[in-house]
């Protein structure tokens, strides 16, 4: 069996073995974890998981793969660069027919209308575990820990962290209030001032003066 029959064989050895395979010509196939999540409206928690996905912009083998394959094959590096440029071109005459190349037990690269290799791997994703029911239950007076920036603290800290921050926040805007009513009051003052009266307690304009209560006199006829 010459280089290039050999080649697909190990090439998906490596796959699983690394998590990432180089297909010549083509890009790179790599294992990526998806996080385990929380499913609210199911109540149940989502396991992680192992998604294939396709990166177009890696199509050269890289040293660690060419080190892995010479070894493994027991070839020399002239022969698996023969092996390598006859897979390549197999690969893009076979997407250039039948604008379909399937590889067996990892997925199929399909060619679109607009001349994109796309990849369809056989499975979309591969759950590690199974998802977990849960039960939300509410507990008063609890402590734990939560990470706060580099930091490690209490969740009862955190409440008289955010509880000082309010107190703090209240003493201001009193503080503002107390400074708008004493530039008010200075303000009104000033304007007293500019419009001529200079007493503290005595009004703009000047009291009426008491006037005297007339007296009629009546003469006898």
């Amino acid at each position: 069996m010459n280089t290039a029959d050999q080649l697909p064989h190990y090439l998906l050895r490596y796959l699983h073995q690394r998590g990432q395979v180089t297909v010549p010509g083509l890009g790179r196939l790599k294992h990526t974890r998806i996080a385990a999540s929380l499913d609210v409206a199911a109540r149940c928690v989502m396991p992680p998981a192992e998604q294939l996905i396709f990166q177009t912009n890696f199509t050269e083998l890289t040293q660690h793969e060419r080190e892995y394959l010479i070894r493994k094959m027991g070839v020399e590096d002239g022969d698996l660069e023969n092996g390598i440029a006859q897979v390549s071109q197999q690969i893009q005459d076979k997407l250039s027919k039948e604008k379909k190349l399937e590889w067996i037990g990892v997925g199929s690269f399909v060619v679109d209308k607009h001349g994109a290799i796309n990849f369809n791997a056989k499975s979309p994703s591969l759950e590690l575990f199974k998802s977990i029911p849960y039960v939300h239950v509410i507990r008063e007076h609890t402590q734990h820990e939560i990470r706060v920036g580099d930091e490690q603290r209490l969740n009862t800290e955190m409440e008289s962290f955010f509880e000082e921050q309010r107190m703090e926040n209240k003493e201001k805007q009193w503080k503002k209030a107390t400074m708008v009513l004493w530039l008010l009051a200075a303000a009104i003052l000033l304007v007293r001032f500019t419009m001529g009266s200079f007493s503290l307690t005595e009004g703009r304009h000047a009291s009426f003066s008491a006037q005297e209560p007339r007296t009629t006199t009546y003469q006898e006829r």
